[in-house]
């Protein structure tokens, strides 16, 4: 029974490796001060522009205690451009991007969009002050397998909005495996086979 967990584990890690790597996705690095905030903070794997950054929790953003670690990213909207952007990999037709959003206590929410390559997966705006989670639809065939994600921000001259995000994963909409998954899933059920085989041999 352990050679069978330890192999279905094994099988199900090997899938898992297909996934589109997204790093730095709850926004821990760089680590801030307690209750502070930095605009287009330096070492965080994302590219800031404009007026957006990284707030750990009690800033003065005010943010609900960020869902996964915490710190959080912000976009604040402005007179100019408002965002942040990674190169992600390891992209599959199918997979889709979830993170989790809440709006800033006593100010409107900023209109987040997101988008893989210049392609939209999904625009809107969170309703309430406490996290809650959202899936992008899922990339379509035919894009690249690595690509730029962003997440950008509304620009709404003269009004104070923000939006708190954190916790960016990406899910896999297939449940076909891909043919590295297939052949090792299958190898792992051929030797678990073979083991209980033996084993009852044994008795």
């Amino acid at each position: 029974m352990k050679t069978f967990l330890v192999l279905t584990m094994a099988c199900m890690f090997a899938g898992t490796l297909l996934a589109s790597t997204i790093t730095n996705g709850s926004f821990e690095t760089p680590a801030l001060a307690p209750g502070s905030f930095q605009y287009d903070p330096s070492g965080a794997t994302w590219v800031f522009s404009g007026p957006a950054g990284i707030a750990s929790n009690g800033s003065a953003f005010n943010f609900v205690s960020a869902p996964d670690g915490t710190q959080e990213a912000f976009l604040q909207t402005s007179a100019g451009t408002n965002s942040f952007s990674q190169t992600i990999t390891g992209v599959l037709a199918g997979d889709a991007i979830k993170f989790s959003w809440a709006q800033r206590p006593g100010f409107g929410a900023d209109t987040v969009t997101v988008t893989y390559n210049g392609v939209t997966l999904f625009s809107g705006a969170p309703s309430s002050t406490t996290w809650s989670t959202v899936t992008t639809s899922s990339i379509a065939s035919g894009q690249p397998s690595s690509g730029l994600l962003v997440f950008s921000g509304s620009t709404v001259l003269g009004v104070d909005l923000d939006t708190g995000i954190d916790d960016i994963t990406s899910v896999s909409a297939s449940t076909v495996p891909e043919p590295i998954s297939a052949v090792l899933f299958g190898s792992g059920l051929l030797a678990v086979s073979f083991l209980r085989r033996r084993d009852t041999n044994r008795n």
